[in-house]
């Protein structure tokens, strides 16, 4: 809505005192109700962006919790490594079972530093 349709509305709604604004005062005037208005919908903008990360961060943790339980009481053995340093980052307990180590002496460890302390591990 415009501000010369704003004024119309207002006059049309309050007598003719808008009428006998000049320009200029009617442009303060449309000025003014923006500067009252518009943070008001800044804020109602802000308020539905932040709901919406919201439910999005609550969804990725749901998602995040049944990927985890999934992970960790299935038979098979599963191992995650990272990428860029092909270290160990994840470890189910099915893993842990067949090499006999704990999640904790595997975690961050590389096959190298696996090898190297396997020895030890068994004895």
């Amino acid at each position: 809505m415009g501000a010369d349709t704003l004024i119309h509305v207002l006059s049309s709604r309050h007598g003719d005192w808008l009428a006998e604004l000049s320009d200029l005062q009617a442009l303060e005037l449309g000025m003014l109700i923006s500067l009252l208005v518009l943070p008001i919908l800044f804020g109602l903008y802000a308020h539905s962006l932040l709901r919406r990360e919201q439910l999005a961060t609550g969804t990725v943790r749901d998602s995040e919790q049944l990927l985890n339980a999934l992970m960790e009481n299935v038979p098979q053995i599963i191992c995650i490594k990272d990428a860029g340093n092909m270290r160990y980052v994840h470890i189910n307990r099915s893993a842990e079972n067949l090499l006999d180590c704990s999640r904790d002496q595997l975690i961050d460890s590389s096959d190298r530093d696996k090898l190297l302390m396997a020895p030890t591990a068994r004895h």
